[in-house]
C-alpha cells in the first residue's frame, strides 16, 4: 500500500503545488501533519513550499525532519 493510499488530500495538495497554488497546498500539508506529524512527503513538500516563499529556516527544518522520517528516500535528498 502506498503512503498516499489513505490520504486523498495529499494528491490534491500535489496538484495545487504543481499549479503554483502554494498557500492552498501548504494548508493541506499542515492538516496532514496535524494528524501524522512525521509524514515524510507532507514534511518535504511543505518545506519546498516554504523555501519557494522565502521561509528558508522553516524549509530547512521541515526537510531535515522528512529526511529523518525516511533517510533512504532519494526524492528528499
Amino acid at each position: 500500500m502506498s503512503e498516499t493510499a489513505n490520504l486523498p488530500d495529499l494528491e490534491t495538495a500535489f496538484r495545487l503545488h504543481g499549479a503554483g497554488r502554494l498557500a492552498e497546498a501548504s494548508s493541506i500539508y499542515r492538516a496532514i501533519l496535524q494528524q501524522y506529524p512525521d509524514h515524510p512527503s507532507a514534511l518535504h513538500y511543505l518545506g519546498v513550499a516554504e523555501a519557494a516563499t522565502g521561509k528558508f529556516d522553516a524549509a530547512q527544518s521541515l526537510m531535515e525532519r522528512s529526511l529523518r522520517a525516511q533517510p533512504h528516500n532519494l526524492q528528499f535528498i
